[in-house]
Protein backbone atom coordinates (compact mmCIF):
# COMPACT_ATOMS: atom_id res chain seq x y z
CA UNK A 1 0.00 0.00 0.00
CA UNK A 2 1.82 3.52 -0.79
CA UNK A 3 2.47 5.80 1.48
CA UNK A 4 2.58 8.44 -0.52
CA UNK A 5 1.41 9.50 -3.93
CA UNK A 6 3.33 7.37 -6.55
CA UNK A 7 2.59 3.55 -6.79
CA UNK A 8 5.08 0.82 -7.64
CA UNK A 9 2.87 -1.66 -9.55
CA UNK A 10 5.46 -3.33 -11.58
CA UNK A 11 9.42 -4.60 -11.63
CA UNK A 12 11.06 -6.32 -13.98
CA UNK A 13 13.12 -9.83 -13.57
CA UNK A 14 15.88 -9.54 -16.15
CA UNK A 15 17.17 -13.21 -15.30
CA UNK A 16 19.39 -14.87 -16.12
CA UNK A 17 21.74 -12.60 -13.38
CA UNK A 18 25.42 -12.94 -14.00
CA UNK A 19 28.09 -11.59 -11.65
CA UNK A 20 29.91 -9.53 -14.52
CA UNK A 21 27.08 -8.09 -15.84
CA UNK A 22 25.53 -4.31 -14.49
CA UNK A 23 21.55 -5.42 -14.73
CA UNK A 24 19.13 -3.13 -15.77
CA UNK A 25 15.49 -2.73 -14.41
CA UNK A 26 12.34 -1.00 -15.17
CA UNK A 27 9.70 -0.28 -12.67
CA UNK A 28 6.20 0.66 -13.66
CA UNK A 29 5.16 3.69 -11.43
CA UNK A 30 2.12 5.75 -11.66
CA UNK A 31 1.20 9.07 -9.98
CA UNK A 32 -2.04 8.62 -8.05
CA UNK A 33 -3.03 12.59 -7.99
CA UNK A 34 -4.26 15.16 -9.64
CA UNK A 35 -1.02 17.00 -9.49
CA UNK A 36 2.13 16.60 -11.29
CA UNK A 37 4.67 15.06 -9.44
CA UNK A 38 8.71 14.40 -9.47
CA UNK A 39 9.41 10.73 -8.73
CA UNK A 40 12.82 9.17 -7.98
CA UNK A 41 12.83 5.50 -8.88
CA UNK A 42 15.71 3.22 -7.81
CA UNK A 43 16.19 -0.48 -7.00
CA UNK A 44 17.96 -2.75 -4.82
CA UNK A 45 19.16 -6.29 -4.81
CA UNK A 46 19.78 -7.79 -1.18
CA UNK A 47 19.38 -10.82 1.49
CA UNK A 48 16.64 -12.94 1.57
CA UNK A 49 14.01 -11.07 3.89
CA UNK A 50 15.95 -8.11 4.38
CA UNK A 51 14.05 -5.33 5.91
CA UNK A 52 16.16 -2.66 4.99
CA UNK A 53 17.73 -3.23 1.59
CA UNK A 54 20.04 -0.37 1.01
CA UNK A 55 21.37 -1.24 4.23
CA UNK A 56 24.38 -4.10 2.91
CA UNK A 57 23.24 -4.58 -0.57
CA UNK A 58 25.07 -6.50 -3.25
CA UNK A 59 23.94 -4.11 -6.06
CA UNK A 60 21.83 -1.04 -6.50
CA UNK A 61 20.55 1.13 -9.30
CA UNK A 62 21.26 4.34 -9.74
CA UNK A 63 18.63 6.43 -8.88
CA UNK A 64 16.76 7.92 -11.85
CA UNK A 65 14.22 11.48 -11.43
CA UNK A 66 10.98 11.58 -13.39
CA UNK A 67 8.17 13.84 -13.96
CA UNK A 68 4.98 12.33 -14.06
CA UNK A 69 1.74 13.78 -15.03
CA UNK A 70 -1.47 13.73 -13.24
CA UNK A 71 -2.56 10.31 -13.20
CA UNK A 72 -0.38 9.28 -15.50
CA UNK A 73 1.65 5.72 -15.18
CA UNK A 74 5.33 5.10 -16.73
CA UNK A 75 7.90 2.71 -16.87
CA UNK A 76 11.38 3.62 -15.72
CA UNK A 77 14.53 1.93 -16.68
CA UNK A 78 16.70 2.31 -13.87
CA UNK A 79 20.56 0.73 -14.52
CA UNK A 80 23.15 -0.93 -12.04
CA UNK A 81 25.95 1.24 -10.52
CA UNK A 82 27.75 -1.97 -10.08
CA UNK A 83 27.80 -5.80 -10.45
CA UNK A 84 26.52 -8.05 -8.02
CA UNK A 85 27.70 -10.44 -6.12
CA UNK A 86 27.04 -14.69 -7.11
CA UNK A 87 24.64 -15.76 -4.65
CA UNK A 88 20.70 -15.83 -4.07
CA UNK A 89 19.20 -12.84 -3.31
CA UNK A 90 15.88 -10.16 -3.45
CA UNK A 91 14.83 -7.34 -6.12
CA UNK A 92 13.24 -4.55 -4.31
CA UNK A 93 12.50 -1.22 -6.03
CA UNK A 94 11.22 2.11 -3.92
CA UNK A 95 9.55 5.53 -5.18
CA UNK A 96 10.04 8.83 -3.52
CA UNK A 97 8.43 11.76 -4.33
CA UNK A 98 9.90 15.28 -4.08
CA UNK A 99 8.43 16.70 -0.92
CA UNK A 100 10.23 20.23 -1.54
CA UNK A 101 13.10 21.03 -3.50
CA UNK A 102 16.33 18.63 -3.05
CA UNK A 103 13.33 17.03 -0.53
CA UNK A 104 12.02 13.64 -1.27
CA UNK A 105 9.94 11.28 0.95
CA UNK A 106 9.07 7.55 0.22
CA UNK A 107 6.15 6.73 -1.47
CA UNK A 108 6.13 3.40 -2.51
CA UNK A 109 8.17 -0.68 -2.27
CA UNK A 110 7.87 -3.29 -4.39
CA UNK A 111 9.46 -6.93 -4.13
CA UNK A 112 10.04 -9.11 -6.89
CA UNK A 113 8.08 -12.13 -5.65
CA UNK A 114 10.86 -14.79 -6.65
CA UNK A 115 14.22 -14.61 -5.29
CA UNK A 116 16.93 -14.19 -8.15
CA UNK A 117 19.85 -16.17 -8.38
CA UNK A 118 23.00 -14.64 -9.46
CA UNK A 119 25.92 -16.85 -11.43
Amino acid sequence: MPTGPLELSGISDPSPWNHSTRQTINVTVTNLTGNRQVARVSWYLASENSTQPWVGFTARGLPVQVTLEPWATRVVTVRAVSVASAGHWELSAFAHYQVSPGTFSQADALWLAATLTVN
